[in-house]
């Protein structure tokens, strides 16, 4: 098997040859950091499990880390009322009598009902028994691209205001829906990126064939 032989180390960051790099991301803001290990050498105190089992271990923690394991971060939850707050901007720019405007508000809205709705059906054991992951790790693929789709939406009600950044006296709501949408990019690849999670979906829920 092409996993044999994997083993996991939970390594200290102490160790010598860990270097830990502050990334800044595309809104000036940090929180994410890249972390290079030189000429570190993991004790080997540090072995998680049994030699060899790496991968068996990785599967499970990349279970809790993509939100389809009971009891992990964020698996079954839904930032709502987002939609409100967008139809609420639209009002504001007197925006929401426009026909267009108001069937994509719908369509936010719908889609925001049925992530709740999901997120709630995530709670009752008896109705994702049968596949326990699905559920949550469509939620995290939909929500996210929910998330940055509506923020993008909200930028483009804006119109030319949304080429202004926080702290700008002329920026909308201090430009919280432009740093939203930037933001959101996080969110489609932490986690598991978007692509890598339509695999999963398509190959452990369809039934699809592996991809190459």
């Amino acid at each position: 098997m092409k996993h044999a032989g994997i083993s996991y180390f939970l390594a200290p960051m102490k160790v010598p040859g860990v270097e830990v790099l502050p990334l800044v991301k595309m809104t000036g803001e940090g929180g994410l950091n890249q972390v290079i290990f030189g000429s570190a050498r993991i004790p080997a105190d540090a072995l998680l499990g049994r030699a060899g089992q790496g991968w068996e271990l990785a599967t499970a923690t990349l279970q809790f880390q993509r939100g389809a394991a009971e009891g992990s971060a964020g698996g079954s939850g839904f930032a709502s009322e987002q939609v409100t707050r967008v139809a609420t901007l639209a009002r504001t720019l007197g925006r929401d009598a426009d026909p267009i405007v108001r069937d994509r508000l719908a369509a936010f809205w719908i889609d925001e009902t049925a992530l709740r709705a999901n997120a709630q059906r995530a709670r009752n054991p008896g109705l994702v028994s049968d596949r326990p992951e699905a559920l949550p790790l469509m939620q995290k693929l939909t929500s996210s691209e929910h998330d940055q789709a509506l923020s993008d939406f909200a930028c483009e009600l804006e119109g030319d205001a949304a080429g202004l950044w926080l702290g700008d006296p002329f920026a909308l709501e201090n430009a919280e829906w432009q740093r939203t949408y930037m933001n959101s990019f996080a969110m489609t690849i932490a986690g598991g990126t978007s692509e890598i999670l339509r695999n999963i979906l398509g190959e452990r829920v369809l039934g699809l064939p592996k991809t190459r």
